[in-house]
């Protein structure tokens, strides 16, 4: 089984909103295999990944 989570805040900067994401995917690390063609040709899935942003409404 693979985990992602997120969190988001929202806030104003000087009167313009703005949002603050934070994602990761695959939170415990695990190893998966998402397809599978044959015993030779197997896609291993993406290892944990986190990412930040941050968006301005004007």
């Amino acid at each position: 089984m693979v985990a992602d989570i997120f969190a988001t805040y929202e806030t104003k900067h000087q009167n313009t909103p703005v949002i603050y994401q934070f994602n990761v995917k695959n939170l415990f690390d695990t190893v998966y295999y998402p397809s599978a063609v044959n015993n030779l040709n197997v896609a291993i899935g993406d290892a944990r990944r986190v990412s930040l942003s941050a968006t301005v409404k004007f």
